[in-house]
């Protein structure tokens, strides 16, 4: 949580002196759709374009994933007699951390003021294990293994992260 806040105050701090901002609208301009008109165009550059009303009259929202390790994620998977039960147990789960994790995000963005500004959406992914998720992701992404650079050295795993 901590390193998706501090890009996102990153992104909003640097937004109107480097090339971050250009370098979006350059993902954004190949995958715009081919048939709108010159007028929803100009909409949509001045929906980007920090300095323009339009920008400032949006609601900017981000959202924010967030995989954490639970190991009672394999209890549930034990304990379930199928998708709706294990959903619904999940559901409960969650339920019951929502006060545990609003404090933990509303302590975390009071060190950025530019993330204050802005909505937030977060999407929570409790797993067994971040590891796997992530070599799972990364084989569905790129169709291929993922392969450690160097599988002799140790690293930290990210999963520990807040």
């Amino acid at each position: 949580m901590t390193h998706a806040l501090g890009s996102i105050e990153r992104f909003h701090s640097n937004l109107e002196t480097t090339s971050q901002f250009q370098h979006e609208l350059i993902i954004a301009s190949q995958i715009l759709r081919q048939d709108l008109t010159p007028e929803q165009l100009d909409y949509l550059y001045d929906s980007f374009t920090p300095k323009t009303e339009t920008y400032k009259n949006n609601n900017l929202v981000h959202p924010i994933l967030i995989i954490y390790e639970d190991s009672y994620i394999g209890d549930i998977e034990v304990a379930c007699s199928g998708n709706l039960d294990g959903e619904s147990r999940l559901s409960d789960r969650m339920r019951k951390r929502i006060p545990e994790l609003i404090r933990n995000i509303q302590s975390k963005i009071l060190n950025h003021s530019k993330v204050k500004t802005v909505f937030l959406e977060f999407f929570f992914l409790p797993t067994t294990s971040v590891k796997q998720l992530r070599h799972t992701m990364y084989q569905a992404i790129h169709g291929v293994a993922y392969i450690p650079q160097n599988p002799t050295a140790k690293t930290k795993e990210k999963s520990g992260r807040d």
